[in-house]
């Protein structure tokens, strides 16, 4: 599922980068994938919990009752947020192609 989402998104960013009209802030397309991939997996967490209650319950707790490991991921996150707006310039000046071949 995620490997489509990945398909999907480099196909739409090199064709929003590389066609002319207005530009969009390259964090804003970062920030509408993260909010994606969020809305992705607390929906995963619901189906395997079968309830939206419980599958609240375990996110806050996984998110409040460990706050060092939640320091972890945030600054994991934040890299990871560095590494999507160079992907933005790397394919607004490759090919699909070969951005696909030198990001794997």
């Amino acid at each position: 599922m995620f490997t489509l989402q990945n398909v999907i998104r480099t196909t739409i960013m090199r064709y929003t980068r590389t066609t002319s009209g207005p530009r969009y802030i390259k964090s804003t397309f970062v920030f509408i994938c993260e909010i994606q991939k969020a809305i992705l997996c607390m929906f995963l967490i619901f189906a395997n919990e079968r309830n939206i209650f419980s599958g609240l319950k375990i996110i806050l707790q996984t998110i409040l009752k460990e706050p060092y490991n939640t320091m972890k991921i945030c600054l994991i996150a934040l890299i990871y947020a560095i590494q999507n707006n160079l992907s933005q310039i790397a394919i607004s000046k490759m090919d699909i192609a070969h951005y696909t071949v030198d990001t794997i």
